[in-house]
């Protein structure tokens, strides 16, 4: 095998692997809380909603300090994803909130975290289909 050869089929395994890589999910750890079962019990209010163009899905609880812990570390795990982040607190509401924007396959995500010392926790995931491919 020439060199040129070996130099063509390495550049053709770099490129196979850079496109594997940004085709690649974003592994949300946020979208990993969706698959708990305890979310389908009295106390969760849980919504999915799927168009063409979005998919958005939500959960709530007044008094889960369980869940609000699980998702304020999901959170603090995409955090480092995101392209832009807004963190505050809604005095109106006494909560606090965090939204994520992150990137994948060319589209937006956006996560809303919000949650207040009572207990009260509401995560929101929302983006185009291809987003979560």
């Amino acid at each position: 095998m020439t060199d040129k050869m070996k130099r063509i089929i390495s550049l053709t395994i770099a490129v196979m692997i850079a496109i594997i890589g940004f085709a690649k999910s974003p592994n949300l750890a946020c979208e990993k809380i969706f698959d708990r079962k305890e979310l389908r019990t009295p106390g969760h209010d849980l919504v999915t909603v799927t168009n063409p163009g979005n998919i958005f899905r939500s959960v709530s609880a007044d008094n889960d300090k369980d869940l609000q812990k699980a998702i304020k570390k999901a959170y603090d795990q995409d955090r480092e994803k995101a392209y832009n982040i807004v963190e505050g607190y809604d005095n109106n509401n006494n909560q606090e909130y965090g939204i994520l924007n992150i990137s994948n396959n060319g589209c937006n995500i956006s996560i809303g975290f919000y949650w207040n010392n009572d207990g009260f926790v509401k995560l929101f995931i929302s983006g185009d289909p291809e987003a979560f491919k």
